[in-house]
């Protein structure tokens, strides 16, 4: 029998440096593996930001159609994607969800990374921890 995650760490980690100015900025890449995503934002200025989040749960962009240049950008707490994406996987497990080979996961306390593109696309991304590389 899976092992179950009784007492869940009740915050998740942002360490995002407020220069990363959202608006303007363009959309370079976005890398996912089992445990993290990697998107990388070029800022009006030039430079190259690497977001890593760690322990996601879930990651959308929807609505693309013809742009990267971001509009805005906001870390937000009880987003509801990441509501959405934590009763998808509550579903799947019956409420008896057992512990993820992910120790970030295994935390169970998720922000969102909402970007919002000029064309009106949304990229969203809910993990538990986002540090720029």
């Amino acid at each position: 029998m899976a092992k179950l995650l009784e007492d869940p760490v009740p915050v998740a980690l942002v360490k995002l440096p407020a220069s990363i100015r959202w608006a303007d900025s363009e959309l370079e890449s976005v890398r996912l593996d089992y445990d993290s995503i990697v998107i990388a934002v070029r800022d009006e200025a030039g430079d190259l930001h690497n977001i890593r989040a760690n322990g996601y749960i879930g990651f959308t962009y929807t609505g693309v159609w013809d742009e990267a240049i971001i509009a805005s950008g906001a870390l937000l707490d009880d987003d509801e994607h990441a509501l959405d994406s934590w009763r998808q996987i509550e579903a799947r497990f019956a409420g008896a969800i057992p512990l993820s080979g992910s120790d970030a996961r295994n935390r169970r306390q998720w922000k969102t990374l909402a970007l919002i593109f000029s064309d009106g696309s949304e990229l969203k991304c809910s993990a538990v921890e986002f540090n720029e590389e």
